[in-house]
């Protein structure tokens, strides 16, 4: 029973790792994100060899976790042929430096966890795929060129005041959307730079909105959210008709429509450690749309 026990530990503890892993990739930490998984592998191996070293057990482990690397390949759309193969490999080697690491002796030991942690690394930053700022914020690409008039033209929106108004976009006026609510954390983080940007553009033509997601947000939330945000003006969806229209289904969601009432350019979420990177690629495009 207490073998069990521990065996299961140890794939809590391993699964852990991964989980946390997957937030170093969220910040595009490759050598970090590569190492957590890695480390899950190696202690999976360990614990093959210490509570299960039964030839048949392992054997059939192995065998499944081939099958599933090579799976991968046969999905549409896959990634990068590269990148699985070297996931691939990280995964057999990793296992079957676990699964063999008590017979090593104390010296080959720590030659085999410097060297599993510098292959990582190395493999991470010479291989694995380094995403721009620019390309991260390419989402929700369906709705690009197409006019926003046709997904808001059955909206009725709620304003501060709780009139219902079906808002009218003006012709040669930019326009950025800022679908929201208020508990959503990567909203809180955008909404410190949108000041700044508005306060770019002061003078030109060009608003931000904020919509309010009633779905999850009760009309109190909104105006008291609302009171905080004078530099742009606040509506609240009250149906979620223009969500569903959108078919938003992460937040915060930006939508910038151009002067002929264009959707231009999306952007889902926020991964910007840096506001200075996220402001000077969003007032690039701005200043581009009001120079057309």
């Amino acid at each position: 029973m207490k073998k069990i026990l521990d065996f299961i530990i140890v794939i809590l503890a391993g699964t852990c790792l991964f989980a946390a892993s997957s937030v170093f990739r969220f910040f595009h930490i490759n050598s970090v994100a590569l190492l957590g998984p890695s480390l899950l592998y190696f202690l999976t191996g360990i614990s093959l060899r210490v509570y299960y070293d039964k030839q048949r057990i392992v054997s059939l482990f192995f065998a499944t976790t081939i099958l599933w690397s090579v799976g991968v390949l046969l999905l549409p759309g896959s990634p990068n042929i590269q990148i699985i193969l070297i996931t691939g490999f990280l995964i057999m080697t990793n296992l079957s430096l676990g699964y063999f690491f008590n017979s090593f002796s104390k010296m080959a030991k720590y030659f085999v966890c410097i060297s599993m942690v510098s292959l990582i690394s190395y493999l991470a930053l010479s291989y694995m795929p380094k995403d721009t700022a620019q390309k991260r914020m390419t989402v929700y690409s369906n709705l690009i060129g197409k006019s926003f008039t046709e997904f808001i033209s059955n909206t009725v929106l709620k304003d501060t005041t709780d009139n219902r108004v079906k808002y009218e976009f003006k012709k040669d006026s930019i326009y950025l959307l800022e679908f929201f609510f208020k508990s959503c954390a990567p909203c809180k983080m955008k909404e410190k730079i949108l000041p700044r940007i508005a306060q770019e553009f002061k003078n030109l033509p060009f608003k931000i909105i904020y919509i309010d997601n009633a779905e999850i947000d009760d009309f109190q939330s909104f105006t008291e959210g609302a009171r905080g945000k004078m530099y742009a003006e606040n509506f609240y969806d009250e149906k979620n008709i223009l969500i569903q229209n959108l078919k938003v289904q992460s937040f915060p969601l930006e939508v910038i429509i151009d002067k002929k009432g264009v959707i231009r350019h999306t952007y889902s979420g926020y991964s910007f450690d840096d506001d200075n990177e996220y402001f000077k690629i969003t007032t690039n495009k701005i200043k581009d749309l009001l120079n057309e």
